[in-house]
């Protein structure tokens, strides 16, 4: 397996150096259940998911980061790796923000930034502003060099560029930048429901509340039955069913995969299905006659 590894090619000494482990490649149906980070300085860290890992680097140089894999095979060495320049510490602010990250749509997105500052002044304390790109801003002052991020996307599918400045109080100034590119999620209601049901009867699916993480509004629902028949919907008709609603399967034995379809802003997706079996009911006859007759006398069969 191999693993998609991201970072600045260089930092300053004295500042967090940010890697995002990304996706992983992989032919096998395996799960990777450790990463384990080589920093390059004779340092090792071993953590149990992707996302963002720091370190801080105690001598300016060249390194080179690597990362094994282990998985139910095993370890597998050097799955990826970067190539990192540690630069002497500047006179003024310095900082990276860190590598570009893509998350869904109502995730948080989380990181902390640690910068330098030269030792030209003694007085502590810094100011920062973060623009989310999104229309949000955050700002206020620091009285350490770490500078914590947070913040949620509300809707997908877009990129947007996060853009952080740094100011110490003898107005040296710093500012660095990465984007987040953040995922639409289809919307999902559960169907449930009986798993099979006679022909010519009546069938009751029930219908789940939607569930989606975005910011989106849905405006239609169609409603796909498996045997031909297909309900359209507006938000209100959809509304109206109170969560559940019925259908008359004409004919069996038949296997029929019920698509409840759903669409927003962002267009139209599948939201939920299931599966049943219509059976067959054996064909049935009402016979009549006489309950009884004289010998020689012509039974009548109606």
């Amino acid at each position: 397996p191999s693993i998609a590894l991201t970072g600045s090619g260089s930092v300053t000494l004295g500042a967090s150096y940010i890697l995002n482990l990304g996706s992983i490649t992989d032919p096998g149906t395996d799960t990777v259940t450790s990463y384990v980070i080589d920093w390059g300085d004779g340092s090792t860290d071993t953590v149990a998911s992707a996302g963002d890992v720091s370190h801080d680097y105690a001598a300016a140089g060249d390194y080179t980061v690597s990362v094994s894999l282990i998985d139910e095979d095993g370890t597998h060495a050097d799955a990826g790796a970067v190539s990192l320049s540690v630069l002497p510490p500047t006179d003024t602010v310095s900082f990276e923000a860190g590598p570009d990250v893509s998350l869904d749509e109502g995730a948080t997105f989380s990181r902390v930034i640690a910068f330098a500052d030269g030792a030209d002044n003694g007085a502590a304390g810094w100011s920062y502003t973060v623009d989310y790109g999104d229309g949000t801003t955050e700002s206020g002052t620091l009285g350490s060099t770490s500078l914590p991020l947070n913040h949620t996307y509300e809707d997908g599918s877009a990129t947007y560029t996060v853009s952080v400045t740094i100011t110490d109080v003898a107005g040296e100034t710093a500012s660095d930048s990465f984007s987040v590119t953040v995922a639409n999620v289809a919307p999902s209601i559960e169907l449930s429901g009986a798993d099979s049901v006679d022909e010519a009867s009546s069938y009751t699916l029930s219908l789940g509340s939607l569930i989606d993480p975005g910011a989106d509004t849905a405006t239609d629902y169609s409603l796909d039955w498996g045997d031909g028949n297909v309900q359209s919907f507006s938000a209100a008709e959809f509304a109206a069913l109170g969560g559940s609603i019925e259908h008359v399967y004409a004919d069996g034995d038949a296997s029929a995969t019920i698509t409840l379809t759903v669409t927003d802003e962002d267009g139209s997706f599948v939201a939920g299905t299931k599966t049943i079996t219509v059976n067959n009911v054996a064909p049935s006859l009402n016979i009549g006659g006489a309950g009884s007759i004289d010998e020689g006398d012509t039974f009548a069969l109606a």
